[in-house]
């Protein structure tokens, strides 16, 4: 159950009980419901917003968001609402705020909008990613305008694309017209003719258009009309007359678009073969007609003709003197005029004795004559009635009367003039017996191709039934079957299209949603696809609308496999960036290559901006991670003061290029140790003048107050000499400095016995005394203690330590000889202090507030502390010894002091750096627009995939700042999975990172 469901079921709950309600109780779920409103109602007008400006696709992304806003408008518009509002009221508390449902029904309408532009979208994006033409993207927006009509961006967008593409129009033609590609040119005729656009060619472009296209339609025509011309006259000359023929139908074609004048050579040279050809068309023609009027006249003889379509049928074949008439015909046609003449005079003679009959019966002739006379006058009555019947066709009906005539009067029945009649009629039986067998045999045969119910078979019988009705048919009701057997043929044809229609139909809508799922880089697929789409086109040619459904699948599919060659020119680019990674230089030139091989894309101007964006980020942080590897092979205390320098060298040279290294503090604290080593030594050139520290040191050392001043005890007192006291006699004589200068001395002259005991005796036996000064002990120890440090024996924050005891503990107490004069004593601990921290930022840190101490400290370092007499100077020497008291090393133990030394230089020699991140794989969309991490190994599993992004942002880095690394998702085996909030993040070309395995 969702938080926000909970808060309605709470409410509910409240409103359904019936016990008193605390105001605690109320407040529980009152305000998370206004909250929740609110919440709700904000991203309604962000996607408001958004729609508003013609922004569904990216309104309904929002919407979508981290949960879905219409399932939250859904739980929270519960039916209990206005009871809730008006019982709130009742604890006198405002009312929750209205959702913004008119808001909701706008995204909710929307969603229903964006369904069908789904597809055109998904092309639309495909050809952005793929960066396809100006042309094919066009057709795309303006089917996505027309299907999205009521927004106003897609318009706008395409007026856009159109004024681009009306600027490529101009040198495209020119060039397609300078390659002689005619095909292009009339793809860009077409184009521009075309009556869709929004931004209207111009005129001159249009004529400019069809100028070309002319021109290469007839310079192509030309050039054929030369080859023709050969192959024309090659054809006449081996009288090949299919060849011929076949040669003149494209010359004719290609004539007319050539344009010649009537004066051209090539004219003159093709005529005699197209005369030969024309003779020979005539001749075929002639020969036609004299078959057709050959068949004509054995039809009609056949038939039954009268003379005179047999004479002019005659005449229609006999004038072809070539060919003329075959004896067989000519004998069948005399032998039917024969016929027809002698049945003319029997007619003629019949008539003749029917008068004569009439008038011997008129004139009273003799019985004899009478007879005779009546006997022919009822034989030819007998043969008009049967030639009559035999003429209108009723050949059954004439059999019977003969039949009858022979049983009732034998004499006219045998009479010649009947018998001829009757000959004539069994001739005519036996020609319609055969007529009507092949009559049946005709619908017998259409009635089984029917049965069979295929296109062909049915479309066979028609023409059978065709053929029938001409040649066989014979009589009204013959005609009725076979038009009735037409009528039924026809239904079925007819019901055969449809299904055919219907089954094409369906597989056109099947190869439409499988090319819409295929695998663009297929191979064989596409191959398939384009095989079934051009058998549809086939079985569809006599369906105009699947026709054309047919032809825009296969244009759409050869598309594909245009797109596919292009997908894999394009595939082999990206495998050179895969190939690349782990090499920033060769991974810069993969990038660059791609956006120069495919210029103007989607992802090559993704790729520019990443190199010019983020190019310094990778390789800064490439760079920082080598100089932290340096600085973890060898810790920093181990670096000499030249290494020291060469890497703070280094590091400063990273940041002014590259900006800050983008991990933690830790580095800084190395570098910050590292400039202080690399002053130790005046090889490393950082000193003062080239001086490393210890040779100011060494300097400080040979003053002459330190290296060559000796000094007497006596009284109390301490007596300093530039020379060794003498002894003589028991009297020990110096000369004693007296001024700041050492340049004045007082002599004195004191008995042996006037040495104090504290006095340091001699371990030379020639001498008894030891007249060393303390500082000149501590330049031979400090003298010692650089030697070894120097030769890397001790450590500088050991040595330095130490000599800050030895100097301000008077050597531990351990020698009570050892007491330096407070005065010179601070000034040394001041030198010391100073050069030792400039040399350690371990000192630094923990002698720091000595440093400050002796800096505020207040004594007069200027007094005479020579002269043990001067007022001034021994009032100076115990200011001195106060602050000396206040300094770390005589208020803390020395074990103290050393273990915290110890503790600085552990955490510098093993510094904890955080994550450092590897380089794994790179950003990339596939042919599905889905993020991709092409990686050079599969990382572990789980591992978490980081950016490495400007600090503040793509548009650039916080001040003196690198960037930062920012997560994105995990890793399956070789396969990113990307957080819900990662999209922000994920740009084509970015370097992907995982954390390094220590």
């Amino acid at each position: 159950m969702s938080d926000y469901e909970q808060i309605v079921v709470g409410i509910q709950t409240i409103l359904a009980s019936a016990a008193a309600v605390s105001p605690e109780s109320l407040e529980e779920f009152r305000q998370p419901y206004v909250d929740a409103v609110v919440d709700v109602n904000e991203r309604l007008r962000e996607c408001d917003n958004l729609l508003q400006k013609g922004l569904r696709s990216e309104a309904i992304q929002l919407c979508d968001g981290e949960s879905d806003l219409l399932d939250a408008v859904r739980v929270l518009d519960f039916p209990e609402r206005d009871v809730w509002a008006e019982f709130v009221r009742q604890f006198r508390l405002p009312a929750p705020p209205q959702l913004l449902i008119d808001i909701a029904a706008d995204l909710n309408e929307a969603y229903d909008l964006e369904q069908p532009l789904s597809r055109l979208m998904r092309a639309h994006r495909l050809h952005a990613l793929a960066g396809s033409s100006l042309h094919q993207r066009i057709e795309v927006m303006r089917k996505l305008s027309e299907a999205d009509a009521g927004n106003p961006l897609w318009a706008a967008d395409l007026r856009e694309f159109e004024i681009a593409r009306l600027e490529q129009l101009p040198p495209e033609i020119e060039a397609a017209k300078s390659a002689g590609n005619l095909q292009v040119v009339a793809a860009l005729e077409k184009e521009v003719r075309a009556g869709h656009w929004l931004e209207t060619p111009p005129e001159t472009l249009v004529k400019k258009a069809a100028g070309a296209h002319t021109r290469l339609r007839q310079e192509k025509a030309c050039s054929e009309l030369v080859k023709i011309e050969v192959a024309l006259n090659a054809a006449w000359t081996d009288f090949d007359v299919p060849e011929g023929r076949r040669w003149r139908a494209q010359w004719k074609s290609r004539l007319t678009l050539a344009g010649l004048p009537s004066s051209d050579p090539l004219l003159e040279r093709a005529a005699p073969a197209l005369e030969w050809l024309d003779d020979q068309d005539q001749q075929e023609q002639d020969q036609a007609e004299h078959a057709a009027a050959i068949a004509g006249l054995e039809r009609a003889l056949d038939e039954n003709a009268p003379r005179e379509q047999l004479e002019r049928l005659y005449h229609a074949a006999a004038r072809f003197e070539e060919w003329g008439v075959s004896e067989t015909l000519e004998r069948r046609l005399s032998e039917r005029l024969r016929y027809l003449e002698e049945k003319e005079k029997r007619q003629r003679r019949l008539v003749v004795i029917g008068v004569l009959a009439v008038m011997l019966l008129a004139a009273g002739a003799t019985g004899a004559g009478v007879y005779f006379q009546t006997r022919s006058a009822t034989v030819a009555k007998h043969v008009a009635t049967l030639e009559n019947r035999i003429a209108g066709k009723h050949f059954a009906e004439a059999g019977r009367y003969a039949n009858d005539l022979k049983a009732s009067n034998l004499a006219a029945y045998q009479s010649p003039d009947f018998q001829a009649a009757l000959s004539e009629l069994r001739q005519l039986q036996t020609a319609e017996e055969s007529r009507r067998q092949r009559f049946d045999a005709a619908l017998a045969q259409a009635e089984q191709w029917l049965d069979e119910g295929a296109v062909a078979s049915v479309q066979d019988a028609i023409l059978l039934l065709n053929k029938t009705k001409k040649e066989l048919a014979n009589g009204d009701d013959e005609l009725r079957d076979i038009e009735s057997l037409e009528g039924r043929l026809r239904s079925k044809l007819n019901e055969l299209d449809a299904t055919e229609e219907t089954q094409i139909r369906e597989r056109l809508l099947d190869l439409a949603r499988r090319s819409d799922l295929a695998d663009p880089t297929d191979q064989r697929a596409l191959a398939k696809l384009l095989q079934e789409a051009k058998l549809l086109l086939n079985r569809s040619r006599k369906y105009p609308e699947l026709r054309d459904m047919a032809q825009g699948m296969r244009n759409n599919i050869e598309g594909m496999e245009e797109r596919r060659q292009e997908l894999l020119r394009i595939e082999a680019a990206l495998q050179k960036v895969t190939a690349s990674l782990g090499n920033h230089d060769r991974y810069v030139a993969a990038l660059r290559a791609f956006a120069n091989e495919f210029p103007g894309t989607s992802r090559a101007n993704a790729f520019d901006q990443i190199l010019a964006a983020e190019t310094n980020l990778w390789q800064g942080y490439s760079r920082w991670l080598a100089l932290v590897g340096e600085l973890t092979r060898q810790p920093v205390t181990e670096q000499t003061s030249a290494a020291a320098a060469a890497l703070v060298r280094k590091a400063a040279e990273l940041e002014e290029q590259f900006g800050r290294f983008p991990l933690n503090n830790t580095l800084d604290t190395l570098l910050d140790y590292l400039k202080t080593v690399a002053q130790r030594s005046g090889e490393s050139g950082v000193g003062e003048s080239g001086v490393g520290i210890v040779d100011e040191i060494r300097g400080i050392l040979e003053k002459t107050q330190i290296r060559d001043l000796y000094v007497v005890y006596t009284g109390g007192r301490k007596y300093y000499t530039r020379k060794e006291p003498r002894i003589t006699n028991n009297i020990v004589v110096f000369e004693a400095v007296t001024d700041t200068k050492l340049v004045k001395t007082k002599e004195y002259r004191l008995p042996k016995t006037a040495i104090s005991a504290e006095q340091p005796r001699s371990r030379v036996r020639v001498k008894e005394f030891n007249w060393q000064s303390p500082q000149q002990t501590f330049r031979a120890l400090m003298t010692d203690n650089l030697d070894d440090l120097e030769s890397r024996k001790t450590s500088w924050e050991k040595t330095f330590a130490l000599a800050l005891w030895t100097l301000t503990t008077d050597m531990g107490e351990k020698n009570p000889s050892f007491k330096m004069d407070p005065l010179l004593k601070i000034q040394l601990a001041a030198v010391l202090l100073k050069k030792g921290c400039r040399g350690s930022a371990v000192l630094a840190k923990i002698f720091g507030p000595d440093l400050a101490e002796l800096e505020k400290g207040r004594f007069n370092d200027a007094a005479n502390w020579f002269n043990p007499e001067d007022q001034a100077g021994r009032v100076a020497s115990e200011q001195a010894q106060v602050i000396m008291n206040k300094l770390t090393v005589l208020t803390q133990p020395a074990k103290g002091v050393a273990a915290e030394i110890n503790r600085g230089l552990a955490a510098l020699a093993s510094p904890n750096f955080g994550p450092r991140y590897q380089w794994v794989g790179w950003l990339r969309r596939d042919t599905r627009d889905q993020w991709r991490c092409p990686v050079s190994a599969p990382p572990a599993q789980g591992a978490t995939a980081y950016l490495l992004l400007n600090a503040g942002g793509d548009e650039g880095g916080d001040e003196g700042g690198m960037g930062r690394f920012t997560p994105i998702g995990t890793f399956s085996g070789s396969r990113l999975n990307l957080a819900p909030d990662a999209s922000g993040s994920l740009k084509e070309g970015r370097i992907v990172y995982i954390e390094q395995l220590r």
